[in-house]
């Protein structure tokens, strides 16, 4: 067997951390002569990444795009996408992450696990915060070992005017072994064979809100196996309730009103498009739902009709019953 390759999409929107995310991947990995990245960074001008180290200058294919046309968080994965050069694995993460040591082993020995079982699957959970410790220096919040954390709609969620967009959280299963299927997936830590990237390319055509929903759908549609990993050791800088201290973020980063197309634009035709994606058959094309299986199957499995737009708690909230 060939030696396995990994391609990372990063997408940026003024992030802070964004070298430090590229190159403590790089200098943590096992084999950092099989990583490249594909970044896309919406900045100001004066705040493109500058000449690089050559050492790692030709793992990093950049593109840099101007914040004042920037899209959303969809429109700059789709870019990332056009930045896939054949890799075995496809590791899609947010530009404000930390890596343990030796994390691309993990990566690829998690994935092949579960491709052996499903090998149309995607690997996927909200990652553990990273922090600062007392000396300043970057750290990872683990859970205890053997923790499975798993997406479920909130108690509270509910369908809005927001297209298909539903509140979910994060449970935390302890002494877990084994990983446990799932059917949400979390955009900012995301693990699937290359071949991802060809099948399901992102839709530029979404906006925020819902982009995890409607992956999952077509995901599922085509037939696809989201798993939770077991002990996902990967660290992600959450946003403290959107706190720009932390990072701007696109919806509310236009002071001055320079956007020649506000946010609510890309954002209320996102919501349009996901309702046309979930109800019409055949609509969106290689962004739509596949013919294997159907929303409404989905809603039988896991209690989320997102056609008819209403949830089943007793369903939604638990596990699969085989995982119980």
């Amino acid at each position: 067997m060939s030696r396995s390759t990994i391609f990372i999409g990063v997408a940026s929107y003024k992030d802070p951390l964004l070298a430090h995310t590229v190159l403590h991947a790089l200098e943590q990995a096992k084999d950092k002569s099989r990583i490249r990245f594909g970044v896309v960074d919406q900045c100001e001008p004066s705040s493109q990444w500058g000449r690089m180290d050559p050492a790692v200058s030709r793992q990093i294919h950049y593109l840099w795009v101007d914040p004042l046309r920037a899209r959303g968080t969809c429109f700059a994965r789709a870019l990332t996408h056009t930045l896939y050069h054949g890799e075995t694995i496809y590791l899609q993460i947010d530009a404000h992450m930390h890596f343990p040591l030796h994390w691309d082993q993990w990566v690829e020995d998690v994935l092949f696990d579960r491709m052996a079982i499903t090998p149309r699957c995607v690997v996927s959970s909200y990652p553990p915060s990273m922090v600062k410790d007392a000396r300043g220096e970057w750290t990872i919040e683990g859970h205890p070992p053997q923790t499975v954390v798993t997406h479920r709609v909130n108690e509270n969620a509910a369908f809005g005017g927001r297209g298909i967009y539903l509140d979910f959280g994060a449970w935390t299963h302890h002494g877990r072994t084994e990983p446990i299927r799932g059917h949400h997936v979390a955009g900012g830590m995301m693990i699937a064979p290359g071949s991802f990237i060809e099948q399901f390319p992102y839709d530029p055509q979404l906006y925020y809100l819902g982009e995890e929903q409607m992956l999952a759908l077509r995901l599922y549609t085509h037939g696809w196996t989201i798993w939770h990993p077991v002990d996902n050791p990967i660290g992600h800088r959450y946003n403290d309730h959107q706190n720009p201290e932390i990072r701007p973020v696109h919806w509310s980063d236009d002071p001055n009103g320079e956007r020649p197309i506000s946010h609510l634009v890309w954002e209320n035709r996102s919501y349009t498009r996901q309702r046309y994606l979930v109800g019409l058959q055949g609509y969106g094309g290689v962004y739509g739902l596949g013919s294997i299986r159907t929303v409404q199957d989905f809603a039988t499995e896991f209690g989320v009709d997102y056609l008819r737009r209403s949830i089943n708690y007793d369903i939604a909230r638990s596990l699969p019953a085989e995982e119980r």
